[in-house]
């Protein structure tokens, strides 16, 4: 991944996993003080893991411009289960690295005596959008419109980039168009209509120029439900996708132009009656 980065990938985000961690039974080896087991050996590999990554982000030049965060679908309960192992819980930490986090623990810890009665911590006081939020708009520099497009509108930021490093809020990407960024007097140049839609609905913009395009639509689960390639002509252009098929809820269409690689992304609610 360190490679991709410096080798000037244009992704700006990079997701990769690592496994295991259901752990209901024998996450800790009895009598060895909690250094032993299942659970430590995957935290050792991903302590490994993150050194080696910014190790190599070292000696290529570019540790001050890669941010990490780890993230879970499940928390943990706090006491174990009588099988040296813990179930699913209700909250979890998000350990985050990187030479523009601030260090130390942001929030209040948890209180491991104030528990429910099936064992779940008490008290959060971030919502994991919340980081989300923050690394989003003071890293990546994305604007409220942006944040709004994305379901994490509404999240107010946590202080997790350090000042020196937050980008400045005049800096904010995706004000206007990515494809078309002549287009200053356009908030929003590509629009859907209808919006909500339940049987079609029609990708709507306008562009100076012509260009290829890559049009896409994925779920709130990542699926691809449309992928094709379009011609982008000088004036208004009509694109219509047809969703009486698709599942109600909520997707991201996305227009890319295929020469920059710039591309711009606006949220369908699909709604059947």
């Amino acid at each position: 991944m360190a490679r991709l980065i410096r080798g000037g990938s244009k992704s700006k985000i990079y997701l990769c996993s690592l496994g295991g961690f259901d752990t209901h039974s024998a996450q800790v080896a009895v009598g060895a003080g909690g250094v032993e087991g299942s659970h430590y050996d995957l935290l050792y590999t991903l302590s490994e893991s993150i050194k080696a990554f910014y190790d190599d982000l070292e000696l290529m030049g570019i540790a001050d411009k890669v941010l990490s965060c780890t993230f879970s679908e499940f928390g943990r309960c706090a006491r174990q289960n009588g099988s040296t192992g813990t179930d699913h819980g209700t909250l979890a930490p998000m350990l985050l690295f990187g030479k523009a986090i601030n260090p130390g623990v942001t929030g209040t810890n948890v209180n491991l005596s104030n528990l429910t009665n099936d064992n779940q911590l008490q008290g959060m006081q971030y919502d994991y959008r919340q980081v989300f939020t923050s690394l989003l708009q003071d890293w990546l520099g994305a604007n409220d419109m942006v944040l709004e497009d994305t379901l994490f509108d509404n999240y107010v930021k946590i202080p997790i980039v350090g000042q020196s490093y937050a980008v400045d809020p005049d800096c904010y990407y995706g004000g206007v168009s990515a494809l078309d960024p002549w287009l200053a007097t356009e908030s929003k140049p590509l629009r859907l209509a209808p919006n909500p839609a339940s049987i079609h609905t029609e990708v709507i913009y306008e562009s100076q120029k012509g260009f290829s395009a890559r049009l896409t639509v994925n779920s709130m689960s990542g699926q691809v439900v449309y992928n094709g390639n379009v011609q982008i002509n000088p004036g208004l252009n009509l694109i219509t996708l047809d969703v009486v098929s698709w599942p109600s809820g909520p997707y991201f269409v996305r227009l890319e132009n295929r020469q920059t690689g710039l591309a711009e992304v606006v949220k369908l609610i699909v709604a059947h009656r």
